[in-house]
């Protein structure tokens, strides 16, 4: 089974499939990302379009514990017309209208990649087990993962953190985007920054813990 097609892997492909979605008084709009056969989704709040911004970091998937890589997909939509986005690691700049959407699958690590526009953009990052395949070679460890990301305009420097699963380790990263941050776990300093700008931590907890940083920060669990 072909999950993708292949034009989408490595490419930057600009489509039209953008629904806009007006309301006379304040509503929530709640997304699902599935599989065709059913045996994995996501779902994720979708920001309304006073909340968007300019400047994205792109969330890829990334263990704590595994070293296997699934396949990365993020798009980014276009609100206006004549609305120019740069990927900085992609090398990549393109111009979308209002509604075109620009998607890229990739198998490489995808964490911390930048983008920036002209013109605020909606950005959504996403993940599945391998490219072409159900599964990948660790299926134990398979996710299947959607999400709308916040622009770093509206990053904050404190966040709290609790595991789904009181058997589990959790797991959890965070993005920064100031040179030279400072992290505090329940306000014990991490020993190995500060942390540079655009970069990210892969963090594993057994329990819960409170974020604290000099700089702004984006915690995604």
């Amino acid at each position: 089974m072909v999950i993708y097609d292949e034009q989408y892997l490595y490419n930057a492909v600009v489509e039209n499939k953008t629904l806009f979605v007006n309301s006379n008084v304040p509503v929530s709009l709640i997304a699902t990302n599935s599989l065709t056969e059913g045996r994995g989704e996501d779902k994720f709040v979708v920001l309304p379009i006073c909340q968007l911004g300019r400047e994205y970091h792109i969330v890829g998937e990334e263990s704590f514990y595994e070293d296997y890589q699934s396949t990365n997909i993020f798009t980014i939509i276009a609100v206006e017309d004549n609305t120019t986005v740069t990927l900085e690691f992609f090398f990549l700049e393109s111009t979308l209208n209002r509604g075109q959407q620009l998607t890229i699958i990739t198998t490489d690590w995808a964490n911390a990649v930048v983008v920036t526009s002209n013109k605020n953009v909606a950005v959504l990052s996403g993940s599945v087990c391998g490219y072409g395949n159900t599964y990948s070679n660790h299926p134990s460890q398979c996710s299947y993962e959607a999400l709308m990301l916040a622009p770093s305009s509206n990053w904050g420097k404190e966040a709290p953190f609790y595991k789904y699963l009181p058997e589990d380790s959790g797991e959890f990263m965070l993005f920064f985007e100031e040179a030279n941050t400072d992290v505090y776990f329940d306000e014990q300093k991490l020993s190995h920054g500060p942390f540079g700008s655009n970069s990210y931590l892969t963090c594993a907890n057994k329990t819960g813990v409170y974020i604290r940083a000099t700089g702004p920060i984006y915690v995604v669990a």
